[in-house]
């Protein structure tokens, strides 16, 4: 049975689409060239048209340049390539066929072939979108940059149905990039509000923030803490963590609109603990349990 793996650069706010700004290539570097040549170790790689298109329009060029990238480009071309469309298609790019029949049966069908170790996906996020809700996507691997894109396409999109996932393993590069690899989770974890009140630490105050808009649309001259509104059931006047994505900062104040100011606190990285992934880890001052604000 081949294994499915899908790759992405994906910036915080989800956008997946790197011609949308500039978010990408100012973090690329050695060490993602070889991670997503890694990626690309298959013997097959299946496309959405459209992703097709821009490789098909971009590395047999590469290739007959006879430049720094020649040698991967070489590796696409030699390899198999299959591109899901609903309209037929010609191609000029060698080692290159349609998709017949419909996308989850035909590529069931590619992965029971026993001739075939791997199958290899590049973008293409229409079509992991349904080959991940038809289980047959068994790796996504998502390169996570340190910006937010603002717009474009998104691979999760609002209305999709629930998809757990559980963490395989998690890389963080020099650049600030993190290279994240899920697989679906058959098994996925149950809980309650009741059950997580019980894993609280003792030495933790947790206030229950609830922010009053995402971070990445604060204005610039709004500070973090005024947006910050009190959750129910929390003191206004309790100390609350909020942890910035978009600069790396953690800050400390108090829940509630008159929380201007902010002080910035230690954190460390830390690594994934049962599947999630704990990008910051901020002490806060000791004190008993005071309670947690139900969502």
């Amino acid at each position: 049975m081949a294994t499915i793996t899908a790759s992405m650069f994906m910036a915080l706010d989800g956008v997946v689409d790197p011609a949308a700004g500039n978010w990408h290539f100012p973090y690329y570097n050695e060490e993602m060239g070889r991670a997503v040549d890694r990626t690309h170790d298959a013997d097959v790689m299946l496309f959405g048209r459209v992703t097709y298109d821009s490789f098909a329009g971009a590395w047999p060029g590469r290739e007959a340049a006879g430049q720094e990238d020649a040698g991967f480009a070489k590796k696409l071309g030699d390899m198999r390539k299959i591109v899901v469309s609903q309209r037929p298609l010609e191609f000029t790019w060698r080692n290159s066929e349609q998709l017949p029949g419909s996308l989850v049966e035909s590529v069931a069908a590619l992965k029971a072939d026993p001739s075939i170790r791997r199958i290899a996906l590049s973008g293409s996020t229409s079509v992991v979108r349904q080959l991940l809700a038809a289980g047959l996507l068994d790796e996504l691997h998502l390169f996570v940059h340190p910006a937010v894109a603002g717009s474009g396409l998104r691979l999760f999109r609002d209305g999709d149905a629930e998809q757990p996932l559980r963490l395989l393993s998690s890389q963080p590069f020099a650049t600030g990039v993190i290279y994240l690899v899920y697989a679906p989770d058959p098994n996925p974890p149950v809980g309650n509000y009741d059950q997580a009140k019980e894993n609280l630490p003792h030495e933790l105050v947790l206030t229950g923030l609830v922010l009053a808009e995402p971070l990445a649309a604060r204005p610039p001259h709004v500070p973090l803490g005024e947006l910050a509104a009190p959750a129910r059931g929390v003191e206004p006047h309790h100390e609350a963590v909020v942890v910035d994505l978009v600069h790396g900062a953690a800050r400390a104040g108090q829940v509630g609109a008159a929380s201007g100011g902010d002080r910035d606190v230690p954190v460390d990285r830390d690594g994934p603990v049962d599947g999630v992934v704990r990008t910051w880890f901020v002490p806060v001052r000791r004190a008993g349990v005071r309670g947690l604000a139900e969502p």
